[in-house]
């Protein structure tokens, strides 16, 4: 993350004048390191980060089989053993699940899926080096995330524009709002209840605006106005 680097350089040179009205910071997960290395907590710029756009854009398939896909690795941390619990009460409905990345919970998440009885809709693809590709051709997008920094994988989705179930927690609130419809991280019901509802139709996965994604560019240009309005105080 560049603007990680530019947090530490601000420290190690000698130039704390320049920032001391403010300083840059990349989200709003990053507050108590920010109060922790001595910031004033209302003198953050947020520089969000951006990532490379992309083309794949997402379209609606007709479909009898819901072709639900988790990106990420295979940690605790990323909630994909509380999706498995909640999709096995759910197997008198049409449904597919497709898991994309590796970890060190693997052959765990692997071993739970078989004894929950569901290992047959369950692949593991393993690590693939073009997520948003596999994003543009599923039908909808799951981030169970118990706890996150700021999710790439989050952000490509909703940049392609796949329909997401994603984990009620601040870096995502963060990325598509207050008003956004979110699951209770860690809550199998909750997980069960919320997947029901799209597969039997009574509610669609929310789609997030791919504008709030802030791409490459985006960022790199936010950087250099935060500079620019820093040298200028300075003079």
């Amino acid at each position: 993350m560049p603007v990680k680097f530019l947090v530490t350089a601000v420290q190690s040179m000698n130039c704390e004048s320049l920032f001391m009205d403010h300083r840059p910071m990349v989200d709003k997960t990053f507050q108590p390191l920010w109060t922790f290395c001595g910031f004033p907590p209302n003198r953050g710029t947020v520089i969000r980060n951006g990532i490379p756009f992309s083309s794949r854009h997402w379209e609606k398939k007709p479909t009898e089989v819901m072709r639900i896909l988790f990106v990420g690795r295979l940690t605790r941390r990323k909630g994909l053993h509380i999706v498995l619990e909640a999709l096995s009460s759910l197997k008198d409905r049409e449904w597919s699940l497709e898991v994309v990345g590796d970890g060190p919970q693997r052959q765990e998440l692997e071993a739970l899926a078989g004894s929950l009885g569901i290992q047959a809709r369950v692949t593991f693809q393993g690590f693939r080096d073009d997520p948003q590709g596999w994003m543009a051709e599923r039908d909808m997008f799951i981030f169970p995330s118990l706890d996150e920094g700021m999710g790439l994988v989050l952000m490509q989705a909703v940049q392609v524009g796949i329909p997401v179930l994603a984990s009620d927690i601040e870096p995502v609130r963060e990325l598509v709002g207050e008003e956004a419809s979110l699951v209770t991280p860690g809550d199998v019901g909750r997980w069960r209840q919320s997947i029901k509802e799209v597969l039997s139709g009574e509610k669609n996965p929310p789609q997030f605006d791919p504008q709030a994604v802030p791409t490459s560019k985006d960022m790199a240009g936010s950087v250099c106005r935060f500079l620019e309005s820093v040298i200028d105080s300075s003079r």
